[in-house]
């Protein structure tokens, strides 16, 4: 992750005994901070650590699948495909089953933390990425552009999109309209409207596949948050 700039590149120098000193210094001061949150709860870090071993298999696992799936060109490609499928289908109900069991004995913490991690992590890369853009930008002397006081006016596009959301908000959502049905009309309106489609693609097959979408994401945001955050929907 030091390597790709997802955390700062001091993490992968190695020490004297040709290990990631700062990575392992970091790493055993977050385990105590942990253990003293966690009171020494072995429950507790039994969850955190089994779900977070079960994210990081299934992750990895379904790396695997999209490399085989890029690179079908290879010999038993089909084989290796089926066998990463399969550990990432037990290794992601695994995951399921965990989360939704243990979430109240410290299933949401293992969330919060993985959430939190991920998201310093993507404001490290952000930050990388700034950087070396200045950076670059001055090498070539790129110069922005002269300020242009002209008022900003919202396109079309830009005022549909506000429409429909304040639609769903205010008008589909909470107004006798089940939440399941609302956001699947939402979505599906919103995927039909914005939505590029390939060239050659009909109305009447984007509209099936914005349809498809909409239905998915109701059925998927409803289950996740009355079966395994216990939310009730309105």
């Amino acid at each position: 992750m030091a390597a790709d700039s997802w955390v700062p590149h001091k993490f992968r120098y190695l020490s004297t005994r040709l290990v990631t000193e700062n990575g392992i210094v970091v790493m055993g001061i977050a385990a105590l901070a942990v253990l003293l949150w966690a009171d020494g709860s072995v429950t507790l870090l039994v969850v955190l650590y089994s779900i977070s071993v079960f994210l990081t298999f299934a992750i990895s696992l379904f790396g695997l699948c999209a490399y085989w799936l890029r690179n079908r060109d290879q010999r038993h490609w089909l084989r290796r495909l089926g066998l990463s499928a399969t550990g990432f289908a037990v290794c992601a109900v695994i995951l399921a089953l965990l989360t939704y069991e243990r979430f109240t004995a410290g299933g949401w913490a293992a969330i919060l933390i993985i959430a939190a991690i991920v998201g310093l992590c993507i404001a490290a890369l952000a930050g990388v990425l700034a950087v070396r853009s200045h950076r670059r930008a001055r090498a070539i002397g790129w110069t922005a552009a002269a300020r242009d006081d002209t008022p900003l006016v919202p396109t079309p596009r830009f005022a549909l999109a506000a429409a429909l959301f304040f639609a769903y908000g205010l008008v589909l959502v909470g107004r006798g309209l089940p939440f399941w049905l609302g956001t699947a009309a939402f979505v599906a309106v919103y995927v039909f409207l914005f939505r590029d489609p390939p060239a050659r693609t009909t109305r009447l097959r984007n509209a099936i596949v914005a349809l498809a979408i909409g239905a998915t994401t109701a059925l998927v945001v409803t289950l996740v948050f009355e079966r395994i955050f216990l939310v009730r929907l309105p």
